[in-house]
């Protein structure tokens, strides 16, 4: 019988190298159970550094090397831009970059959780008993979940943003004038000492044809202190003028006069009566000629435009959680007018906002803006409290709460906002809004104190605005304070309470207690 006695392998084969390779291997794979699995959870927070250890050195070095070289490039941005806000309005200012970093996001993501995978199967012993892979595959299912959950959020906010942007947002660079907008980093707003910007509440409902702006506000932002002036014209205002250039003025050259009807929120619908009359670049007549006789009205350049649809208006200020406001000494009803805009008694109204400080969602907010059951003296009690609206939502808009709430913000904003500010304006903005934050809103609102609706003064509008914005210096503080008039224990009477001309802008917060 012939017996076949093993042969050596020769130890320069390419078979008895591969046996080798494989025996480094083993003598660096990770032996125990408990090491194993505290070498994948570094191999998730630092992709490579299980490789290295089960001796795949090559695969390891280039993985710590791409992750070294991601981690300059943050912190190379990080120390050029260090605010993480104004990075995010980088971003959004630019929706076809939003879009290649939600792709790449998701890639990563997933080659991320390949490393993990393929780093526990690296390290983890030979022979593990079945319980033991499982807890190794349960480990591997929470450290893919905690990479594939946050990268799926931020890739869905890069999308929505891109989509929000390009549906909202102006693609170009120009004003509500059609001028370009030169966009320095260092002075965004060179030649502009103030952007004046034009919030339209447009109310379409099903009980009224076409779309009437019942809320006509402009804001005029000093570019450098960031003084806000809220200037509020009435929707009842009569004869509103039209510049020689658009073509409402060649059918109302001496302003908008036809009667009870021609009121400066139908001038929106009057518009589309002669759409065929604009230039085919106009894509919306209702809003060129409304920015066109607000900027007749106040005498100032309208720099850029927001329409709300109030309609929709509830979704936003639900999305930011709702808003603290005070209401005010009575109580605001909900649904006060019949269909015919006459109010309803008392008895017939089922739901109220009760007075004083109140939290209001989003329903209750779009009535405490819109409502005027008192009849025409409330239209300008609407007029206060949509500006106090605003000057909410200016100073409880925090950080924390957008981000928490963002899709829902994004999705509101979509259906309910429409702008010709451009997106590449985004930082500039962002660093103006922190201004506007950091000191109180002022308002100037034209109410029948003020103005007369019917017959209104432009030139005394124009004056007044003028000094709303150029505000006189401050009194120099005297010596000692004007000796009280009352006794002790006395309380002032009217004549003796200071008054407020209502003709001067003053602190909205103030308006608002």
């Amino acid at each position: 019988m012939r017996f076949n006695r093993a042969v050596p392998a020769d130890p320069g084969t390419p078979t008895s190298f591969r046996a080798r390779s494989r025996g480094r291997r083993d003598r660096t794979r990770v032996r125990t159970f408990g090491g194993s699995l505290g070498l994948t959870v570094l191999g998730a927070l630092l992709p490579g550094s299980a490789f290295l250890v089960a001796g795949r050195r090559i695969l390891g070095l280039a993985l710590l090397t791409t992750i070294g070289m991601g981690a300059m490039l943050v912190v190379g941005v990080l120390l050029v831009e260090r605010d993480p806000a104004m990075i995010a309005a980088q971003l959004a200012s630019r929706p076809n970059l939003l879009v290649v970093l939600g792709i790449v996001v998701l890639i990563g993501a997933l080659a991320w959780v390949a490393v993990i995978i393929t780093s526990h199967l690296a390290v983890r012993p030979a022979n593990a008993p079945g319980w033991q892979r499982a807890i190794g595959v349960a480990l591997v299912v929470v450290l893919s979940a905690g990479v594939l959950l946050p990268s799926g959020i931020a890739s869905r906010y890069a999308f929505a943003t891109h989509d929000l942007v390009s549906d909202v947002f102006a693609p170009g660079q120009v004003d509500a004038s059609g001028e370009e907008i030169v966009v320095i980093r260092e002075n965004p707003w060179k030649g502009r000492p103030r952007v004046n910007i034009l919030l339209l509440g447009g109310d379409a409902g099903d009980d009224r044809t076409g779309l009437r702006t019942d809320t006509v506000i402009l804001a005029s932002i000093d570019t450098t202190t960031g003084d806000t002036v809220l200037l509020s014209l009435p929707r009842n205002l009569m004869n509103v003028p039209f510049p020689a250039d658009n073509p409402l003025h060649d059918v109302y050259p001496d302003g908008y006069d036809c009667g009870n009807y021609c009121l400066l929120n139908a001038v929106y619908l009057e518009a589309f009566n002669y759409a065929d009359r604009f230039p085919a670049n106009v894509e919306d007549p209702g809003v060129e000629s409304v920015q066109d006789s607000v900027s007749e009205i106040l005498g100032l350049k309208i720099d850029f435009f927001v329409l709300v649809d109030l309609l929709g208006f509830e979704q936003m200020i639900d999305a930011l959680g709702g808003i603290d406001i005070d209401v005010g000494p009575e109580r605001v009803p909900i649904g006060g007018l019949n269909s015919d805009g006459e109010p309803r008694p008392a008895y017939l109204i089922k739901e109220w906002i009760e007075p004083g400080f109140q939290h209001l969602n989003g329903y209750q907010t779009l009535w405490f803006a819109r409502d005027r059951a008192s009849g025409e003296a409330s239209d300008y009690m609407r007029m206060r409290r949509q500006r106090c609206v605003i000057n909410a939502i200016v100073g409880q808009a925090d950080p924390t709460t957008v981000i928490a709430n963002y899709l829902d913000i994004v999705s509101a904003a979509e259906s309910i906002i429409t702008t010709n500010i451009p997106a590449q304006l985004f930082p500039a903005f962002l660093e103006l809004s922190e201004l506007v934050k950091s000191q109180p809103i002022r308002s100037l609102p034209f109410t029948n104190e003020v103005i007369v609706p019917s017959n209104p003064d432009f030139d005394e509008i124009r004056r007044l605005v003028r000094a709303a914005l150029e505000p006189p210096p401050p009194a120099p503080p005297t010596a000692e304070p004007a000796p009280s008039t009352t006794t002790p224990g006395e309380s002032a009477t009217p004549s003796q309470t200071p008054t407020v001309d209502p003709g001067t802008a003053v602190e909205t917060d103030l308006v608002c207690s």
